[in-house]
């Protein structure tokens, strides 16, 4: 068991993977600070390093939504600081849900009050429930509260972190923003390109995509572009794909500062929060149709970010 932040305190404890930090954590973690403040008790997140998924169905390729330090900072944001990262093992996965109640949440974890989704199941394959969940809270005399899923108010769905990756990897980014209740973030190191953008009045900062990280198809987008989490950010217009007027196969993400913005960002971690989606990329005949092309995109990001998130 790891904790990333602060020593162990009776607390008021939140379950889950939480991948993505979306409108539905968000939830129960307003759910949980709720109680918190009635009962002058901290929040706790009790979550699993690494994703199960990578330990049962083999490593993640362009999955996650929130890859790690973006998960703690979405977590922090949403109000909920403290967090405690169970290492998610084979073994882990294999123990059974009684093992599970007594032995981590009982002897270590040891929880004044616990909050968990309507869908939460612990324990091999699944097989510990919320009714056993309450049951053992009620031996213990810890309140288990479950809490109901968020659900659009437009379509009545729920909202899961599965659904979002769909809207993100079919470029529903305006969609996956509003299940997400904050930008769709992508964080990676500046590294030095092949100077093309200056030649095109178009300079950019140039990151990898993660390659644990959920995919938005190739194509060009509207964000803003932040040096560290708690730092002022700078409008921006991205492309993402292989630059095909220049014959490229390896995918990046190139990110070009608007309003003259020129920070000294090379080799320093940055992140792009993507707002809008404004076309596929392609190809084109002249590096001149390109650099025609990339002031019509400026014009439609400025334009587009202008009416705000």
């Amino acid at each position: 068991m790891t904790k990333t932040t602060a020593d162990h305190t009776a607390a008021v404890v939140i379950i889950g993977n939480f991948d993505g930090v979306h409108r539905g954590h968000q939830l129960l973690i307003a759910h949980a600070l709720e109680i918190a403040r009635a009962s002058s008790l901290p929040v706790e997140v009790l979550s699993f390093t690494p994703h199960p998924h990578a330990v049962l169905r083999g490593p993640l390729s362009h999955f996650l939504l929130t890859p790690g330090s973006l998960k703690k900072q979405y977590l922090e944001w949403a109000g909920a600081p403290r967090l405690t990262e169970l290492a998610f093992t084979l073994s882990f996965s294999r123990m059974m849900p009684e093992t599970f109640l007594d032995e981590i949440l009982g002897q270590k974890v040891r929880p004044a009050h616990i909050v968990v989704g309507y869908n939460f199941t612990f324990g091999h394959k699944g097989a510990g429930t919320v009714a056993l969940l309450r049951e053992w809270g009620v031996r213990r005399g810890i309140p288990i509260d479950v809490v109901d899923p968020f659900r659009d108010p437009d379509t009545g769905q729920s909202i899961s972190s599965s659904g979002i990756r769909t809207l993100i990897a079919s470029g529903r980014i305006v969609e996956a923003r509003e299940g997400l209740g904050h930008p769709f973030t992508v964080q990676g190191v500046v590294q030095s390109g092949d100077k093309r953008g200056r030649k095109l009045d178009a300079p950019t900062l140039n990151i990898r995509w993660p390659d644990d990280q959920a995919l938005v198809p190739y194509g060009v987008y509207a964000g803003r572009v932040r040096l560290s989490p708690h730092e002022p950010s700078w409008p921006a217009v991205a492309n993402f794909g292989v630059r095909p007027t220049f014959g490229g196969t390896t995918p990046l993400l190139e990110i070009h500062l608007l309003d003259g913005a020129s920070p000294d960002a090379y080799g320093k971690t940055i992140q792009f929060d993507i707002w809008y989606r404004i076309r596929d990329e392609r190809r084109f005949d002249s590096s001149e149709a390109l650099a025609y092309q990339i002031r019509r995109d400026v014009d439609e990001a400025e334009r587009l970010l202008a009416k705000g998130p």
